[in-house]
């Protein structure tokens, strides 16, 4: 005689299907985490560096007047055909 595996319910099949995602994602996340975390941190420092203004800035200096938003305006755009 041979002995029969139960057939798994639907639901208990998508659990466990769940499980193995989730332990997949865990055993990623702990082996590649700090990098992904230092890599995080640069790309915010960077976009920080590129922003021209920022809230200190506002605090600091003042906003920018109109001529000082037409001359960055027109050094982008001047930029911008310099690449094309």
């Amino acid at each position: 005689m041979t002995s029969m595996k139960p057939r798994k319910m639907p639901l208990d099949a998508m659990r466990e299907a769940g499980q193995k995602g989730y332990l997949a994602q865990y055993n990623f996340l702990k082996e590649n985490g700090e990098k992904m975390m230092k890599e995080q941190e640069e790309k915010s420092k960077e976009l920080m560096a590129e922003q021209k203004l920022t809230l200190g800035k506002i605090v600091t200096e003042g906003m920018p007047t109109a001529e000082d938003i037409a001359k960055q305006q027109a050094a982008a755009a001047a930029q911008e055909q310099g690449k094309a």
